[in-house]
């Protein structure tokens, strides 16, 4: 959420208001190892990871009914 003096990226806003979610940390990683520098996209999903635990324990948005887990999506 935006506070004044501390500006957020509009991906952390959305993830903030349980509108996404945040990839796993074996994707992250995954795409890490072939970016030069992968230091920015570490640290952005460390923050959006907060983000989400917030927008969890508010149960905001997709978080309204409790945890939206990997359990709810069908297996083909």
């Amino acid at each position: 959420m935006y506070q004044q003096g501390n500006p957020v990226s509009i991906n952390e806003q959305i993830v903030s208001d349980g509108l996404a979610r945040v990839s796993k940390a074996t994707e992250v990683e995954a795409l890490c190892t072939n970016m030069i520098n992968s230091d920015n996209l570490s640290s952005l999903a460390n923050e959006l990871r907060i983000a989400e635990n917030v927008a969890r324990k508010y149960h905001a948005g997709i978080w309204r009914y409790g945890d939206v887990g990997d359990d709810d999506e069908e297996e083909y």
